[in-house]
């Protein structure tokens, strides 16, 4: 399948992983890790989460495997996105295929 355009991955954002809860149950981070080319898409919608929860998402982020950046990164629920001066969690990771068993995209539920 075609990689999404450059032009099309307009955003910069920063991906942070959660290392550790502390005993108020605030978590703290690493140290931030730049995406470049990708796109997030703000909206509102309510979805549920593997434990049929229901999750209020408000932006999604496109992350191609080919053009986007850092190479082979991994999205995984409670990871942090920093994107316009806002903080999102992740609440969903999609990994979409085209016609082989190598990802195309990934499709990033954020909260």
């Amino acid at each position: 399948m075609i990689p999404i355009s450059k032009g099309m991955l307009l955003h910069e954002a920063t991906l942070q992983e959660q290392t550790e809860v502390d005993g108020w149950q605030k978590p703290s981070y690493s140290a931030p890790i730049p995406l470049t080319n990708v796109k997030i898409d703000p909206f509102h919608a309510v979805s549920t989460d593997s434990q049929s929860c229901r999750v209020q998402l408000s932006a999604t982020l496109f992350y191609d495997c080919r053009t986007s950046r850092p190479y082979r990164i991994r999205f995984e629920e409670g990871q942090r996105i920093v994107f316009g001066g806002r903080a999102y969690t992740v609440q969903s990771v999609d990994i979409l295929y085209a016609k082989s068993a190598i990802p195309h995209r990934h499709e990033v539920g954020l909260a």
